[in-house]
């Protein structure tokens, strides 16, 4: 295998970095039993395992290279921005973003590591409910999880309210078939009476 080859099953994080998957070798590096990794993550680890025993400074570069890109790209994930002045106050998930609604102004901002801290941050200084939200992160908020949690348990206290509807027109009818059913044993009953009167 050589270093920056396309191999199936390979960890591609860009194009020059890509990993083999040795899984399923001896050379996987066996991680502590109470951790959970994952597959990009496991990959990375085995190829910096296995730069280690081979002495392949080369592959090692690739390897703490290709750790740096990952974590970079993890952390991007989190990570979001408040502008608490200018043009469009609110909660940018990208510094781009953040750029172009500043830009040629002062603006005031902060990077946050995750939307609550943000939200929390923005709500405090801003006027709540009132700032733009990045729409890939309007979904992340706890409102939005809240809103979302409300509307189910309005469709559930629909169903509920039309099952309760449906059980009780289900008791009136099962109480008319009563009654008809008292009223034709009745009818029976006095038809039996009148067969069998004494002459």
């Amino acid at each position: 295998e050589h270093l920056g080859e396309v191999i199936p099953n390979a960890l591609k994080l860009t194009e020059k970095l890509t990993f083999s998957d040795y899984s399923k070798t001896s050379w996987a590096f066996k991680v502590q039993d109470n951790l959970e990794i994952t597959r990009t993550e496991k990959i990375l680890v085995d190829n910096t395992w296995v730069a280690f025993h081979k002495k392949d400074r080369k592959h090692m570069i690739a390897c703490l290279n290709g750790l740096s890109v990952y974590f970079g790209e993890k952390n991007q994930e989190n990570r979001c921005y408040v502008l608490f002045s200018g043009t469009q106050p609110g909660i940018y998930k990208s510094w781009a973003s953040v750029c172009a609604v500043t830009k040629g102004t002062k603006a005031h901002y902060k990077k946050y590591s995750t939307i609550e801290e943000a939200q929390a941050e923005a709500d405090q200084y801003l006027k709540k409910g009132q700032y733009y939200i990045d729409p890939e992160l309007r979904e992340k908020t706890p409102e939005a999880n809240n809103l979302e949690s409300m509307k189910k348990i309005k469709e559930s206290e629909k169903e509920l309210m039309n099952l309760k509807k449906q059980v009780l027109k289900i008791e009136e009818q099962i109480m008319r078939l009563k009654d008809k059913i008292d009223q034709l044993e009745a009818e029976n009953q006095h038809l039996r009476d009148q067969t069998f009167l004494p002459e």
